[in-house]
């Protein structure tokens, strides 16, 4: 067995119903498992071969006919680390890798991986992780001298949330938003979040139907979660404000059901947890300690599921559509 850091896990229900947990593994090594819809273990899983890594982060599923997950992993060898991306089957087998780490990734319907990596979004080719075209994200502000770029999960265009340190004032504008067509790169529409005045950065974003959610933080005199809905030409629909959320740089958890979205913010040792509907309106909100971040799902009942740390033991926990547990 290799052991794995809770914390550096991530599983997928598959689409034919069973489940893939992939890890990094305390002693340097990845490991994934699969089980079939009735919680067999299944064999062929990969643990010292063909990554070893400390951090694995399992990025998206493809469909069910060629099933597979795109991963970033990192490892250390003694002073040298090595970093990078890999695309591997659902059974643990790898078709390729490469030394360039993507931030974000997504899995396309026919195999390439839409990919940000450092400040270009690539789209990679199935077969070999050879790059097919590429944008520079720092031509989008003449002024940057950094930038954090989010890829929205789900389908559809490229959607990337940038975030611009510039070197003129205002030293962190607004939030750039941008969808490029996942065949050519070309932009199919932009616009930029209305400024505040004050820092506000992007921590979650995902595609539902042909919108866009994004969750941006807002730094003031509280640390404020804000929830928009964009509509495909990146017009807002709707925004929903979260004041006073849990927050110490920790990863955003945030998925979208049938008829909510659900959101968690991680502090130091607590978490907000939210549910709104679909046109924003907030439906409940908890406050509670909690460990490592965690990971969400909107069921299609109303229900959330959410599993993290808490009390020190790792464990799922079932929300109702009220919120009770």
């Amino acid at each position: 067995s290799v052991p794995i850091n809770p914390s550096q896990a991530r599983s997928h229900v598959l689409p034919n119903g069973s489940a893939f947990l992939i890890g990094g593994g305390s002693v340097g090594r990845a490991v994934s498992v699969q089980l079939s819809p009735a919680g067999a273990v299944q064999p062929g899983q990969f643990g010292y071969q063909p990554i070893g890594a400390d951090s694995v982060f399992a990025d998206q599923i493809l469909d069910a006919t060629s099933t597979a997950l795109v991963i970033r992993y990192e490892t250390s060898a003694g002073s040298t680390a090595e970093i990078g991306t890999a695309k591997i089957t659902s059974t643990g087998e790898l078709i390729w890798a490469t030394p360039r780490f993507s931030r974000y990734a997504r899995l396309l319907a026919d195999g390439d991986v839409l990919s940000i990596q450092g400040s270009s979004l690539q789209r990679l080719r199935s077969a070999d992780g050879s790059v097919r075209w590429t944008r520079n994200l720092f031509e989008l502000h003449p002024d940057a001298v950094d930038v954090v770029a989010r890829l929205a999960d789900g389908s559809g265009a490229a959607v990337v949330a940038l975030d611009v340190t510039s070197v003129r004032p205002p030293q962190y504008p607004a939030p750039l938003l941008y969808a490029f067509n996942t065949e050519t790169g070309a932009t199919l529409w932009q616009t930029q979040r209305e400024a505040i005045g004050q820092r506000a950065a992007t921590i979650a974003s995902t595609t539902l139907g042909t919108d866009t959610v994004f969750v941006f933080l807002e730094f003031g005199s509280t640390t404020d979660a804000v929830v928009e809905r964009r509509d495909s030409n990146g017009a807002l629909l709707w925004q929903t404000r979260l004041q006073d959320v849990q927050y110490s740089d920790c990863p955003c958890a945030l998925a979208v059901g049938a008829d909510r979205i659900a959101l968690t913010t991680s502090g130091e040792g607590a978490r907000t947890i939210a549910a709104l509907g679909l046109n924003g309106d907030l439906l409940w909100r908890l406050e509670y300690s909690a460990g490592v971040p965690s990971q969400i799902l909107a069921a299609s009942n109303g229900a959330i599921l959410v599993a993290d740390q808490v009390a020190g033991v790792n464990g799922i926990r079932r929300y109702r559509a009220d919120g009770a547990i």
